[in-house]
């Protein structure tokens, strides 16, 4: 009896599953569309070492800028170096930094966006403070940063949320401004219910949709300005495979060897396509109004 019933749970679930997955693929393709492309950068990324490649920094200048081919996929570049293969370990690069500047921006901004939007005294200090940040443009703040400190990695990551979170903490502020004057807040206060419970269990999850969204476009904003300091050599160690270091090295020779800069360039449009497409799409999806729009 136990059995049945747990099938039939199963089966219920598995049926909204699909009707929901219905009315995804008819009111919002193209966030399908992205999740797809999203999903197999991801396996890429995770199964890069079963995928036909080699040591993505091995040189072998015998075979530099051989086109691509039955032998090299994508490819070599100007001193030997197998295209496919740091294409393919590059995504892990990306991957990793926007997902980790992503996750920590949404931390920091939901925490400090609270505070600031409820407590009027705190919100003077915090927004004082994001407006000098973002008062210094973003890339050179994220090059003064890793220059300081060499170019790890970790330390892409911690230079490019620094110049990042204090945009998600704007959203996030501007929606606690809205919610601390609704009923229901006004409601838990009157009952003695104290503040962090207040935040935690009524301001809070009426914040989620915005910072989901504005998440998706700072996970995109990063894997592009991660590129951007590769290309500029202030990013991660060039030995490092990354789309960005890899198109900077192909400028002297992009008239002989486009693939070396085309390839991963296309991968970088694909990958950022792909999330910014599930980005607009969750908008539309958790905005009331533009959902009653579209109906």
């Amino acid at each position: 009896m136990q059995e049945q019933t747990l099938t039939n749970k199963i089966t219920a679930h598995w049926r909204s599953f699909l009707v929901k997955l219905e009315w995804t693929k008819r009111r919002h393709p193209m966030l399908l569309v992205g999740i797809v492309i999203l999903v197999f950068m991801a396996l890429l990324a995770i199964f890069a070492p079963l995928l036909w490649t080699i040591d993505p920094t091995a040189v072998d200048p015998r075979n530099r800028l051989n086109a691509p081919g039955s032998q090299w996929w994508f490819g070599t570049d100007f001193i030997g170096r197998d295209v496919w293969s740091r294409t393919i370990y590059g995504t892990r690069v990306s991957l990793a930094v926007g997902f980790a500047v992503g996750a920590m921006s949404a931390v920091t901004a939901a925490f400090f966006g609270l505070i600031a939007g409820y407590f009027n005294t705190v919100d003077l200090v915090v927004m004082r403070i994001m407006d000098a940040i973002m008062s210094i443009p973003h890339i050179l703040l994220a090059i003064a940063l890793v220059s300081m400190v060499g170019g790890s990695v970790p330390i892409v990551i911690f230079a490019i949320w620094f110049v990042t979170f204090p945009r998600a903490v704007r959203v996030v502020r501007s929606s606690v401004l809205s919610l601390r004057e609704e009923v229901y807040v006004e409601a838990a206060r009157a009952i003695g219910a104290k503040t962090p419970r207040i935040l935690w269990y009524h301001v809070f999850p009426g914040t989620i949709a915005p910072l989901m969204v504005t998440g998706t476009l700072i996970i995109a904003g990063a894997i592009l300005t991660e590129a951007i300091l590769s290309f500029l050599g202030a990013g991660i160690d060039p030995e490092t495979p990354a789309w960005g270091s890899m198109m900077a090295d192909g400028r002297r020779t992009i008239s002989m060897a486009i693939w070396v800069v085309g390839i991963p360039g296309g991968f970088l449009t694909l990958t950022v396509l792909g999330i910014n497409m599930i980005g607009d799409n969750l908008r539309d999806i958790l905005d009331p109004k533009l959902s009653r729009s579209g109906s």
